[in-house]
């Protein structure tokens, strides 16, 4: 890993085009950059400077090795450029001058140069600062000085660090900020965060955005004193389309299919069941498609060891599975024979028992038979947008179902081979403790909020048995901070289990329940 820390701006153009395609004018005198044949800035510079237009050239020293010695030797900042200060009406007599080439524009227009970026050049130059050309720098690219005679406080411009790697000098994070423009009078102030942003790598050459820190300290009268991660995923999925639909087209096979059965007919039962299951599969696939449902791997096998526990253990004549949630918000639901948990939830859970009262909740559900919303069996109503999909798409229970619920959970709790539920009690009184002050955290997108009033009504069996909440004991680990358990890949949406070793809280602010934390990430390629 290299940090870039460029010694002067440099900023290289792209593009040049012939004098035929230059618009005249009466334009006053501006600077403008003109391209030179081969090692002759220095010529060209003085014919240009005979006719009677202002130019500037800046060079850097560099040392040269020869046999008997070592040179300095005076070279051009910008190889095979000059700037030069005419009028636009003056450019034939400009592009007469013997070794210029071509006047830099884009797209058939000349390319003017701003005073400020001038007066910025000559500063660097008169300061006697050592600059050279910046090997890592492509055109177009901006960059912050952090040090010398050009550093200042520029709207819009980054100011901090910034980190590359050291392949293909790919761009991995930023530490920092940008500066704000000055505010109209009158105008509200424009204010930017402070943020720690890092790529990681999804293919050869590729680094894309993942996950970003912010923090604030806060001012009087400015900013609050606030937390906040962000992670984003979902890089290869395509675009979802009401049209993608009816460009999927499904070929049966022609031959005789020989049913084994003793019979061929479908039951009523037979058929609702089959109706459900396929509402289900609708309502995952486009879930799935969305970037909001991880695919199957690694986790779920996990979580579906303790489903089976819970249904042997609880002699539940019932088949379940579960998936997991991409989004943070601590929720469940269920549809069909799936259990959906949210993957900010298995990140706070502090253990297996927590992680067996949230599931054995949902299981209830499948268990006592809960209505599966069917209008997902009809296909089009999964064809919806992703902004569509979060608005319509709902399973949140009843507080009947929940109540009922609530009791099997206490009966599955009771036969299963999780009988210590003190930490799952203790879980959910750290969910109550902290329901005002985490409310967005705490609000279900799609199913039903882990710590409502209801919630814990119904489940008040195991807070009961659970010990008094004491955050200041250190010992006692209610919950995790977001992001201890669940990494994930953004470019294809798999996530697995995070291994780390474990670390000796030094004081009970450690523990950090349900917080939001800096990112630190182990980058491979």
């Amino acid at each position: 890993m290299r940090e870039l820390c460029p010694e002067a701006p440099v900023r290289a153009v792209s593009r040049s085009y012939d004098d035929d395609a230059c618009k005249t004018g009466t334009e006053s005198a501006r600077w403008y950059a003109l391209t030179v044949r081969h090692q002759q800035e220095r010529q060209t510079e003085r014919s240009l400077k005979y006719k009677g237009w202002e130019t500037l050239v800046p060079v850097y020293v560099r040392r040269t090795r020869w046999s008997d010695r070592i040179k300095e030797v005076e070279c051009p900042l910008f190889s095979g450029y000059i700037l030069c200060h005419f009028p636009l009406e003056e450019r034939i007599r400009v592009l007469d001058t013997p070794g210029v080439a071509k006047l830099v524009g884009f797209g058939g227009v000349p390319a003017a140069i701003e005073e400020r970026e001038i007066e910025e050049i000559r500063l660097v130059v008169e300061s006697g600062v050592a600059v050279r050309p910046w090997p890592y720098l492509k055109a177009g690219d901006r960059v912050r000085v952090e040090h010398g005679p050009l550093r200042r406080a520029e709207a819009g411009r980054f100011v901090g660090r910034i980190w590359v790697e050291d392949q293909d000098n790919s761009i991995v994070r930023f530490n920092g900020t940008y500066n704000a423009p000055p505010a109209a009078k009158g105008a509200v102030v424009e204010r930017y965060f402070h943020f720690d942003s890092w790529r990681v790598n999804v293919g050869t050459g590729q680094w894309a955005p993942a996950q970003i820190y912010v923090e604030e300290e806060g001012a009087p009268g400015k900013t609050p004193r606030f937390k906040a991660q962000t992670r984003i995923w979902d890089y290869a999925a395509a675009p979802a389309n009401k049209l993608d639909e009816l460009t999927k087209i499904l070929i049966e096979n022609d031959s005789q299919v020989t049913d084994q059965a003793s019979s061929k007919d479908v039951s009523p039962l037979e058929s609702q069941r089959s109706w459900e299951h396929q509402a289900e599969e609708n309502i995952l696939a486009r879930l799935e498609k969305g970037g909001l449902l991880a695919p199957a791997g690694p986790v779920d096998e996990v979580l579906n060891t303790v489903v089976n526990n819970l249904i042997v253990s609880a002699n539940l004549n019932i088949e379940a599975h579960c998936r997991v949630l991409l989004t943070t918000p601590i929720e469940t639901f269920s549809i069909g024979h799936t259990i959906v948990i949210s993957r900010g939830l298995i990140d706070v859970l502090p253990d297996e028992a927590s992680l067996a009262l949230v599931l054995a909740d949902e299981l209830s559900h499948i268990a006592l038979g809960h209505r599966t919303p069917t209008q997902f069996a009809f296909h089009n109503q999964t064809m919806l947008s992703d902004a569509e999909l979060l608005q319509r798409v709902h399973f949140e229970r009843t507080p009947q179902e929940m109540l009922e619920a609530g009791k099997k959970t206490i009966e599955i709790m009771r036969a299963s081979p999780y009988p210590k539920t003190a930490s799952a009690g203790l879980f959910l009184k750290a969910l109550s403790a902290r329901s005002s002050a985490l409310p967005r955290l705490l609000a279900a997108n799609l199913g039903n909020q882990v710590a409502n009033a209801g919630a814990l009504e119904r489940l008040a069996e195991f807070t009961a048995s659970a010990p008094e909440l004491e955050e200041n004991k250190l010992e006692q680990i209610a919950a995790l901070p977001l992001g201890s358990r669940i990494k994930l890949n953004p470019w294809t949406d798999e996530i697995t289990l995070i291994k780390t070793r474990p670390i000796a809280l030094l004081s009970p602010r450690e523990k950090m329940p349900f917080e939001v934390t800096p990112f630190v990430l182990y980058l491979t390629r």
